[in-house]
Protein backbone atom coordinates (compact mmCIF):
# COMPACT_ATOMS: atom_id res chain seq x y z
CA UNK A 1 0.00 0.00 0.00
CA UNK A 2 2.23 3.17 -1.14
CA UNK A 3 1.38 6.75 -1.16
CA UNK A 4 3.80 8.42 -3.90
CA UNK A 5 4.36 11.58 -2.76
CA UNK A 6 6.29 14.07 -5.35
CA UNK A 7 7.52 15.52 -7.39
CA UNK A 8 8.17 18.60 -4.86
CA UNK A 9 6.87 22.17 -6.08
CA UNK A 10 10.15 24.11 -5.44
CA UNK A 11 11.82 22.02 -8.26
CA UNK A 12 8.78 21.81 -10.29
CA UNK A 13 6.94 25.09 -10.79
CA UNK A 14 5.03 23.55 -13.55
CA UNK A 15 3.03 20.91 -11.79
CA UNK A 16 -0.22 20.33 -13.00
CA UNK A 17 -1.25 19.03 -9.61
CA UNK A 18 -0.90 22.48 -7.64
CA UNK A 19 -4.58 22.70 -6.77
CA UNK A 20 -3.96 19.66 -5.22
CA UNK A 21 -0.76 19.53 -3.07
CA UNK A 22 2.30 17.89 -4.93
CA UNK A 23 0.82 14.60 -4.80
CA UNK A 24 0.98 12.05 -8.00
CA UNK A 25 0.52 8.49 -8.96
CA UNK A 26 4.01 6.55 -9.33
CA UNK A 27 2.94 5.40 -12.65
CA UNK A 28 2.74 8.56 -13.89
CA UNK A 29 5.44 10.60 -12.27
CA UNK A 30 7.93 7.66 -13.40
CA UNK A 31 6.71 8.37 -17.04
CA UNK A 32 6.80 12.53 -16.76
CA UNK A 33 10.24 12.76 -15.44
CA UNK A 34 12.42 9.48 -15.67
CA UNK A 35 14.16 9.57 -19.57
CA UNK A 36 16.54 7.51 -21.43
CA UNK A 37 20.04 8.63 -21.06
CA UNK A 38 19.48 10.83 -18.03
CA UNK A 39 22.00 10.48 -14.73
CA UNK A 40 19.69 9.09 -12.01
CA UNK A 41 20.07 9.55 -8.63
CA UNK A 42 18.96 7.07 -6.34
CA UNK A 43 18.19 7.20 -1.74
CA UNK A 44 16.90 6.23 1.11
CA UNK A 45 15.97 2.75 2.31
CA UNK A 46 17.93 -0.81 1.54
CA UNK A 47 18.81 -0.52 -1.52
CA UNK A 48 16.70 2.59 -2.83
CA UNK A 49 13.67 3.58 -2.96
CA UNK A 50 11.30 0.59 -3.95
CA UNK A 51 8.98 0.88 -5.30
CA UNK A 52 10.18 3.29 -7.83
CA UNK A 53 12.87 1.12 -9.08
CA UNK A 54 10.21 -1.63 -9.78
CA UNK A 55 8.12 1.12 -11.73
CA UNK A 56 11.02 2.02 -13.61
CA UNK A 57 11.75 -1.66 -14.41
CA UNK A 58 7.95 -1.87 -15.62
CA UNK A 59 8.56 0.79 -17.93
CA UNK A 60 11.57 0.33 -19.40
CA UNK A 61 12.34 -3.51 -19.47
CA UNK A 62 13.55 -4.33 -22.71
CA UNK A 63 13.73 -0.34 -24.15
CA UNK A 64 17.31 -0.29 -23.42
CA UNK A 65 17.57 3.28 -21.81
CA UNK A 66 21.05 3.62 -20.64
CA UNK A 67 20.71 5.62 -17.33
CA UNK A 68 23.23 6.57 -15.41
CA UNK A 69 23.00 5.56 -11.68
CA UNK A 70 24.27 7.68 -8.74
CA UNK A 71 23.55 5.75 -5.53
CA UNK A 72 25.70 5.43 -2.76
CA UNK A 73 25.57 1.74 -1.93
CA UNK A 74 23.99 -0.31 -5.05
CA UNK A 75 21.86 -2.81 -3.46
CA UNK A 76 18.77 -4.59 -3.00
CA UNK A 77 16.42 -3.56 -5.91
CA UNK A 78 18.43 -1.36 -7.19
CA UNK A 79 20.88 -4.38 -8.49
CA UNK A 80 17.99 -5.21 -10.95
CA UNK A 81 18.30 -2.17 -12.63
CA UNK A 82 21.26 -3.42 -14.20
CA UNK A 83 20.41 -6.91 -13.99
CA UNK A 84 17.31 -5.70 -16.55
CA UNK A 85 20.16 -4.33 -18.80
CA UNK A 86 18.52 -0.15 -17.77
CA UNK A 87 22.05 1.18 -16.58
CA UNK A 88 25.04 1.82 -19.21
CA UNK A 89 27.12 3.44 -16.01
CA UNK A 90 27.10 3.38 -12.10
CA UNK A 91 28.49 6.68 -9.59
CA UNK A 92 29.22 4.60 -6.64
CA UNK A 93 30.85 4.16 -3.44
CA UNK A 94 30.11 -0.21 -3.44
CA UNK A 95 28.03 -2.90 -5.07
CA UNK A 96 26.85 -5.52 -2.43
CA UNK A 97 24.42 -8.59 -2.22
CA UNK A 98 21.77 -7.47 0.94
CA UNK A 99 23.21 -10.38 3.47
CA UNK A 100 24.57 -11.17 6.58
CA UNK A 101 28.22 -11.26 4.55
CA UNK A 102 27.63 -7.80 2.61
CA UNK A 103 29.42 -9.70 -0.25
CA UNK A 104 30.35 -7.60 -3.32
CA UNK A 105 27.25 -8.10 -5.91
CA UNK A 106 27.54 -10.84 -8.42
CA UNK A 107 25.22 -9.50 -10.44
CA UNK A 108 27.45 -6.25 -10.92
CA UNK A 109 30.28 -8.81 -11.39
CA UNK A 110 28.68 -10.56 -14.16
CA UNK A 111 27.84 -7.21 -16.16
CA UNK A 112 31.28 -5.93 -15.61
CA UNK A 113 32.49 -8.99 -16.81
CA UNK A 114 30.59 -8.94 -19.82
CA UNK A 115 31.50 -5.25 -20.52
CA UNK A 116 27.87 -4.16 -19.86
CA UNK A 117 27.96 -1.80 -17.84
CA UNK A 118 31.43 0.84 -16.55
CA UNK A 119 31.82 2.14 -12.78
CA UNK A 120 33.01 5.32 -11.44
CA UNK A 121 34.16 4.54 -7.77
CA UNK A 122 33.75 6.79 -5.18
CA UNK A 123 34.51 6.99 -1.53
CA UNK A 124 31.29 7.26 0.49
CA UNK A 125 32.73 10.88 1.42
CA UNK A 126 33.72 12.19 -1.48
CA UNK A 127 30.82 10.94 -3.31
CA UNK A 128 28.37 12.89 -1.22
CA UNK A 129 31.03 16.18 -1.68
CA UNK A 130 30.23 16.22 -5.28
CA UNK A 131 26.79 16.00 -4.74
CA UNK A 132 27.36 18.54 -1.97
CA UNK A 133 29.02 20.94 -4.44
CA UNK A 134 26.18 20.14 -6.85
CA UNK A 135 23.75 21.42 -4.20
CA UNK A 136 25.61 24.36 -3.61
CA UNK A 137 26.14 25.52 -7.31
CA UNK A 138 30.00 25.23 -6.74
CA UNK A 139 32.26 23.84 -9.79
CA UNK A 140 34.33 21.51 -7.42
CA UNK A 141 34.97 21.00 -3.62
CA UNK A 142 37.82 20.39 -1.78
CA UNK A 143 38.41 16.70 -0.06
CA UNK A 144 41.30 15.00 1.99
CA UNK A 145 39.41 11.65 1.11
CA UNK A 146 41.06 10.56 -2.04
CA UNK A 147 44.47 11.85 -2.16
CA UNK A 148 47.02 9.02 -3.00
CA UNK A 149 44.38 6.20 -3.64
CA UNK A 150 43.57 4.56 -6.76
CA UNK A 151 40.05 6.17 -6.75
CA UNK A 152 42.41 9.73 -7.52
CA UNK A 153 44.23 7.97 -10.39
CA UNK A 154 41.04 6.60 -11.83
CA UNK A 155 39.03 9.21 -11.87
CA UNK A 156 41.62 11.94 -13.38
CA UNK A 157 38.53 13.98 -14.87
CA UNK A 158 37.03 14.66 -12.27
CA UNK A 159 39.71 14.84 -8.57
CA UNK A 160 42.99 17.25 -9.45
CA UNK A 161 44.98 18.01 -6.78
CA UNK A 162 45.76 22.25 -6.82
CA UNK A 163 48.19 24.62 -4.26
CA UNK A 164 46.35 25.81 -1.71
CA UNK A 165 45.39 29.15 -1.87
CA UNK A 166 46.36 30.00 1.94
CA UNK A 167 49.58 28.12 1.90
CA UNK A 168 51.97 27.42 -1.36
CA UNK A 169 53.72 24.88 0.14
CA UNK A 170 50.59 22.14 1.10
CA UNK A 171 48.03 20.85 -1.62
CA UNK A 172 44.71 19.77 -1.17
CA UNK A 173 42.74 17.72 -3.58
CA UNK A 174 39.36 18.80 -4.90
CA UNK A 175 36.40 16.87 -6.92
CA UNK A 176 34.14 17.97 -9.43
CA UNK A 177 30.45 18.93 -8.56
CA UNK A 178 28.21 16.14 -9.57
CA UNK A 179 24.63 17.33 -10.82
CA UNK A 180 22.14 14.42 -11.69
CA UNK A 181 19.19 14.96 -13.82
CA UNK A 182 16.71 13.57 -11.42
CA UNK A 183 16.89 12.47 -8.10
CA UNK A 184 14.18 9.75 -6.57
CA UNK A 185 14.33 9.44 -2.52
CA UNK A 186 12.32 7.35 -0.57
CA UNK A 187 11.29 9.07 3.06
CA UNK A 188 9.80 8.26 6.33
CA UNK A 189 6.99 10.36 6.11
CA UNK A 190 5.78 13.16 3.87
CA UNK A 191 2.69 15.15 3.27
CA UNK A 192 0.72 15.93 0.40
CA UNK A 193 2.98 19.57 -0.32
CA UNK A 194 6.46 18.04 -0.18
CA UNK A 195 7.26 18.35 3.37
CA UNK A 196 9.15 15.21 4.11
CA UNK A 197 11.21 13.51 7.24
CA UNK A 198 14.23 12.15 6.05
CA UNK A 199 16.00 9.07 7.86
CA UNK A 200 18.95 10.18 9.93
CA UNK A 201 22.05 9.73 9.42
CA UNK A 202 21.52 12.68 6.66
CA UNK A 203 23.85 12.73 3.19
CA UNK A 204 22.67 12.29 -0.27
CA UNK A 205 19.68 11.83 0.12
CA UNK A 206 19.34 15.57 0.96
CA UNK A 207 22.48 16.57 -1.24
CA UNK A 208 21.51 14.67 -3.97
CA UNK A 209 17.85 16.06 -4.08
CA UNK A 210 19.37 19.38 -3.82
CA UNK A 211 22.12 19.00 -6.88
CA UNK A 212 19.57 17.10 -9.62
CA UNK A 213 19.10 19.66 -12.45
CA UNK A 214 15.49 18.73 -13.19
CA UNK A 215 13.91 17.92 -9.58
CA UNK A 216 13.01 15.73 -7.20
CA UNK A 217 10.35 12.69 -6.51
CA UNK A 218 9.22 11.81 -2.87
CA UNK A 219 7.90 8.56 -2.42
CA UNK A 220 6.63 7.31 0.91
CA UNK A 221 4.23 4.97 2.43
CA UNK A 222 2.24 3.78 5.53
CA UNK A 223 5.28 1.95 6.95
CA UNK A 224 6.39 -1.00 9.36
CA UNK A 225 6.18 -0.69 12.84
CA UNK A 226 9.63 -1.67 13.33
CA UNK A 227 12.32 0.73 11.58
CA UNK A 228 9.76 3.18 11.01
CA UNK A 229 9.19 6.88 11.96
CA UNK A 230 7.64 5.31 15.52
CA UNK A 231 10.64 3.99 15.94
CA UNK A 232 12.77 6.67 15.54
CA UNK A 233 10.41 9.20 18.08
CA UNK A 234 10.84 6.33 20.73
CA UNK A 235 14.59 6.61 19.95
CA UNK A 236 14.32 10.37 20.90
CA UNK A 237 11.75 10.44 23.48
CA UNK A 238 14.07 7.53 25.06
CA UNK A 239 16.98 9.65 25.63
CA UNK A 240 15.19 12.92 26.89
CA UNK A 241 12.07 11.91 29.06
CA UNK A 242 10.80 8.81 29.47
CA UNK A 243 6.52 8.39 28.17
CA UNK A 244 4.34 5.76 27.72
CA UNK A 245 3.95 4.98 23.74
CA UNK A 246 1.80 3.38 21.28
CA UNK A 247 2.46 2.07 17.91
CA UNK A 248 0.14 2.22 14.66
CA UNK A 249 1.91 1.03 11.87
CA UNK A 250 2.04 -2.86 9.84
CA UNK A 251 3.07 -5.44 12.12
CA UNK A 252 6.17 -7.44 10.78
CA UNK A 253 3.93 -7.82 7.64
CA UNK A 254 3.72 -6.24 4.33
CA UNK A 255 0.67 -5.21 2.77
CA UNK A 256 -1.24 -6.65 0.08
CA UNK A 257 -2.72 -5.01 -2.69
CA UNK A 258 -6.53 -3.57 -2.60
CA UNK A 259 -8.82 -0.54 -2.09
CA UNK A 260 -7.67 1.76 0.46
CA UNK A 261 -10.02 1.51 3.25
CA UNK A 262 -10.58 -2.25 3.03
CA UNK A 263 -6.94 -2.18 3.65
CA UNK A 264 -6.27 0.16 6.33
CA UNK A 265 -9.35 -1.81 7.97
CA UNK A 266 -7.50 -5.04 7.31
CA UNK A 267 -4.28 -3.60 9.29
CA UNK A 268 -4.92 -1.72 12.19
CA UNK A 269 -4.16 1.99 10.12
CA UNK A 270 -7.94 3.52 10.77
CA UNK A 271 -9.17 6.50 12.92
CA UNK A 272 -10.48 4.13 15.17
CA UNK A 273 -7.23 2.48 15.55
CA UNK A 274 -5.41 5.71 16.68
CA UNK A 275 -8.04 6.75 19.07
CA UNK A 276 -7.94 3.10 20.85
CA UNK A 277 -4.19 3.56 21.03
CA UNK A 278 -4.42 7.25 22.30
CA UNK A 279 -6.87 5.83 24.84
CA UNK A 280 -4.21 2.97 25.46
CA UNK A 281 -1.72 5.79 26.33
CA UNK A 282 -3.43 7.14 28.64
CA UNK A 283 -4.67 4.62 30.52
CA UNK A 284 -0.59 3.59 31.52
CA UNK A 285 0.08 7.48 32.29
Amino acid sequence: MKKDIGPMDFLNRNSKHKDQGKLTGLKEVISQYVKPGITLHLAGSFGGPTAAICEIIRQFLGKNPELVLVQSTISGHALNLVSCDLVKKLICSACVDMSASSRPSQIIRKAINEKRIEIENWSLCSLQQRLMAGAFGFPFIPTRSVSGSDIASENRDYFKEIHDPFNSEEKTGIVKALNPDLSIIHAWAADPYGNTILSAPYGDDIWGSLASTNGAIVTAEEHLEHGGLGSRVAQVIAKHHTVPMEFVALKDTYAESGKPAELLQRYGLTAGDIEQAVRRVLARK
